[in-house]
This record gives structure tokens, sequence and C-alpha cells, in this order.
């Protein structure tokens, strides 16, 4: 009987992290996806968002690199550390500041 109630519990805890990402999958890909990555990665530092351009710009902080990246950047393998020979107008290097 416990192990039916924690698994309700679970289901309802998890449930609703996956409402809220599909979510802002939805709102702003690029975002979502950065910080999944964020979670993951404790180098990798959302700096800001732009949800109507539907960007994200992260910062590793071993480089200081900044990178401004969109849902397709990701999608095209361009991620922090990673993001020589972008051909998107979009994404791009800065200094860090």
């Amino acid at each position: 009987m416990l192990a039916v109630i924690a698994l309700v519990v679970v289901s309802m805890v998890f449930g609703n992290l996956a409402k809220d990402f599909v979510a802002e999958m939805e709102k702003n890909p690029a975002r979502a996806t950065a910080e999944l990555m964020a979670k993951f990665d404790k180098n990798i530092e959302i700096v800001s968002s732009d949800d109507e351009k539907q960007t994200v710009t992260i910062r590793t902080k071993s480089t200081g690199e900044v990178v401004t990246l969109t849902a397709e950047d990701f999608e095209n393998g361009r991620y922090p550390g990673n993001v020589s020979g972008s051909t998107n107008s979009a994404a791009g290097t800065e200094s860090a500041p």
C-alpha cells in the first residue's frame, strides 16, 4: 500500500515537471534547453533570455565565454564550448563581461 502511495506522489511530481518543461519548450525552446543543460553542467550559467526572439545568452564559467544561441543552434549541435563556425546570424560569441 505504501508503495502505491509513493508511486502516485512521484508520478504527480514528475508529471508536473514534465508539464512545466513542455510549456517552457513552447514558449522559448532555447531557454528550456539551456536550463536543462545548466542543471547538469554547473559550468554553464544563463545570463539572459529573450522570449520574443527565442534566444538565450549563456556564460561558460571556466572560460568566461558568453554566447547567444537559438533553439536552431542547439538542434545543429552548437552549444556553449562548441560555437565556432556558427553560420546563424542570431548566434555568436561575445566578450565576457
